[in-house]
């Protein structure tokens, strides 16, 4: 039996998450390269900030440049997922309806983000205009104030990149030392540090004149390319539970 698109576009919905993953796999393949291009660090770290890193084995030490065409792909992996949620409102809206949605109310039909519980009510009756009730209690699931930090995070990669880049991409190294004391190797000691029996040296004489091989990770600390996977990856996961309401049908 030959069978045609769902007349809905929820198709459209899942090509975009299909493009994200597109450039996704870009972000990936550069943020590899990053990483395994060691770099040096050029900088003397202090004994206080030795003795957080010891501890966290995770340090800040500047900003960094980062590949030129990096913020460009995280905010078209932003963008297509941004897209596929309101493609997929707008497939909902025609399901649920039994009408296609044109002129004002398709322009105004958008998958909603809110931090705030009233503004969710307040807009959902044009952003959601012809879903079912089930359907917008489904999305009021996915809402910040509900706990969804995943499509919060989604929102400000995508707020960022309508300035053209991405600020928020920082570097940081991780440092495997001696976590058990405070004496660690160095190749460059500062002139007069004396090792101890085990040509250790003592925290405060460590210089981090080396290379060191860095990440890439946004400000709170999430890794991009593991960040930007578990973004397709929830995208991808909602697009499913609402999926099973469209299948192909035959051609008459």
């Amino acid at each position: 039996m030959r069978v045609r698109r769902e007349p809905y576009g929820f198709l459209d919905a899942v090509l975009r998450n299909r493009r994200a993953q597109e450039h996704l796999g870009d972000v990936a393949r550069m943020v590899a390269e990053f990483r395994g291009t060691p770099r040096d660090i050029g900088t003397v770290v202090e004994a206080e900030s030795i003795e957080e890193l010891l501890s966290r084995k995770r340090y800040d030490i500047r900003i960094v440049p980062v590949p030129v065409e990096l913020p460009i792909r995280v905010g078209e992996v932003a963008y297509n997922l941004r897209c596929s949620l309101d493609y997929l409102v707008f497939a909902l809206a025609w399901h649920d309806s039994g009408q296609e949605p044109t002129g004002t109310w398709a322009r105004q039909l958008q998958f909603p983000v809110f931090e705030e519980p009233e503004m969710f009510e307040r807009r959902c009756g044009k952003m959601l205009k012809g879903l079912s009730d089930a359907h917008v209690s489904m999305i009021h699931e996915y809402q910040p104030a509900a706990g969804c930090d995943w499509l919060r995070f989604l929102v400000s990669l995508s707020d960022s990149d309508k300035h053209r880049h991405l600020s928020l991409l920082v570097a940081s190294f991780d440092f495997e030392g001696d976590s058990e004391g405070t004496w660690v190797s160095s190749r460059n000691p500062r002139p007069g540090a004396e090792p101890n029996g085990e040509g250790l040296y003592a925290i405060e004489d460590l210089d981090m004149k080396d290379e060191a091989t860095l990440d890439l990770v946004f400000p709170d600390g999430n890794p991009v390319a593991e960040g930007m996977n578990d973004l397709a990856e929830e995208a991808w996961e909602l697009l499913l539970r609402f999926g099973r309401e469209f299948k192909l049908r035959p051609i008459e």
